[in-house]
């Protein structure tokens, strides 16, 4: 089980951020829509994708906490039927 951080340029010059998901031997992407990455220009935006980069971040970190503790669930749950 994994959950990767990762960024994907666009046309218009900005980047989108996504998160890869590999668990059980499946990869599916998960769009973190309202979270780009702007060409910088000035100090205002170079701050504003680091907050942007940073909460996405948190996101994949909490993301991969809940699949790992669901993992968990479903083994604890297992182990009492056994």
């Amino acid at each position: 089980m994994s959950v990767a951080l990762r960024k994907r340029k666009n046309n218009d010059g900005t980047t989108s951020l996504l998160l890869a998901i590999y668990h059980y031997g499946t990869r599916r992407y998960k769009f973190l829509k309202g979270l780009k990455l702007s060409k910088p220009s000035n100090l205002a935006d170079r701050q504003k994708n680091k907050e942007n980069l940073e909460l996405a971040e948190k996101i994949a970190i909490k993301h991969a906490q809940e699949l790992s503790a669901s993992d968990y669930a479903i083994t604890e749950q297992l182990r009492f039927l056994l």
